[in-house]
């Protein structure tokens, strides 16, 4: 098997999938309760948290557990507006954001909220120009993602932290930084970043947990109600083995941040490379201002998800897009938005590396695509002739 759609999901490593074991087996307490087991485990959880947010340059106070990062984008955007909407109704978005923060402000928009969406760039990234324009003294919350989840595009958070504190200063900043964690050099405290979801499952950590970085200070409506956990912020039993060891993937990948984007960068260029000498016509998305671990390429006149279903009878594994839209079948809005040439556009892949990658799968990976590609392109013409 040749993995590659690690911005879908990761490997858990060894030491997370052993530590996960030993405390669902042994400390399997509930952390709200009093007798003394039940107390070392809640201050194992408050460590944990800690050393998590030395890897994202804050107080590990300043982090909510989540369910992932759906939620924790959910909280920010909706608790956020709902505890503050008195003192405005506007909320302003990228058109390259998730599913989960364009649902989120479609949903209210629905109450009554305004919402602006901020055009790409043809590279990717937020037209800073029209956001500027955007960031008018009613505004309550400016969402954007650091890391494009399909294409890589970094969008430049600081200078946006800047044009909001100068534009609107009693906005809200949150930021979507999954595809961030680990990957690019996090000091939150210092960021001018109010709110930003992580995921443990991008990391090398469990399904089924997240964070959301809530500044001092930032007020939430809760969106789960039930027993007061977290300070009222999130109610419900937390999972203490899933934190411990989300604490272990988050400590090891920081260890390794440097290492492991020396490596996928050259990873990534090594597979380009190879697609060049076997003469494969793509288009690069997004080219200079990805992160090194995400590859958007379009191949002119065939269907992604035709490739992707080729290359998986050789147990290649791709994407085409962004994993939890899968299951639509239509043009991506991020691609869209970037204004990608419509004979590509259709035909786009998201490869995502990680270090354990190697030249030898991406040989084969590339001998693969041209080979598909080509056959498909044979076709093409007899497609456009019905």
């Amino acid at each position: 098997m040749i993995y590659l759609d690690h911005a879908a999901t990761t490997q858990p490593y060894s030491e997370v999938t052993e530590t996960l074991c030993h405390y669902m087996q042994n400390l399997f307490f509930n952390p709200a309760a009093l007798y003394g087991p039940a107390i070392d485990l809640e201050t194992a959880i408050k460590d944990a948290l800690s050393r998590i947010g030395r890897t994202l340059g804050c107080d590990g106070r300043q982090l909510i557990v989540t369910s992932g990062a759906t939620e924790s984008t959910n909280t920010a955007i909706k608790g956020y507006c709902h505890a503050h909407r008195r003192r405005g109704n506007k909320i302003v978005i990228t058109s390259g954001e998730h599913s989960a923060t364009r649902e989120s402000a479609l949903f209210l928009e629905s109450e009554g909220f305004e919402v602006e969406r901020i055009p790409l760039t043809k590279d990717g990234v937020a037209d800073l120009a029209v956001l500027k324009r955007a960031l008018t003294p009613d505004v309550l919350l400016v969402s954007v993602i650091g890391v494009n989840n399909e294409t890589g595009a970094v969008n430049d958070v600081e200078t946006i932290a800047e044009l909001k504190r100068e534009f609107c200063p009693e906005a809200a900043l949150h930021v979507d930084y999954v595809q961030g964690w680990n990957r690019l050099p996090l000091q939150l405290d210092n960021s001018g970043i109010d709110l930003a979801s992580f995921s443990g499952h991008k990391i090398h950590g469990p399904k089924g947990i997240g964070l959301l970085y809530c500044r001092e200070g930032i007020r939430l409506s809760p969106l789960i109600h039930g027993g007061g956990q977290q300070a009222n912020r999130r109610s419900g039993t937390e999972h203490p083995a899933a934190v411990l060891a989300l604490a272990k993937a988050a400590e090891i990948g920081s260890s390794r941040r440097r290492e492991n984007m020396s490596i996928v960068k050259n990873l990534r260029e090594f597979l380009l490379s190879e697609l060049d000498q076997l003469n494969v016509q793509y288009l690069e998305n997004a080219r200079t201002t990805a992160v090194p671990h995400i590859l958007n390429i379009s191949f002119p006149d065939i269907k992604g998800e035709t490739l992707l279903h080729m290359l998986e009878q050789d147990n290649i594994y791709v994407a085409t897009g962004s994993a939890c839209s899968s299951n639509k079948k239509r043009i991506s809005p991020v691609l869209s938005a970037m204004q990608i040439d419509q004979r590509f556009v259709e035909g786009t892949l998201r490869i995502s590396f990680d270090a354990a990658n190697s030249e030898e799968e991406l040989t084969k990976v590339a001998k693969t695509i041209a080979q598909a590609t080509e056959q498909l392109a044979t076709l093409a013409p007899r497609r456009r002739g019905r």
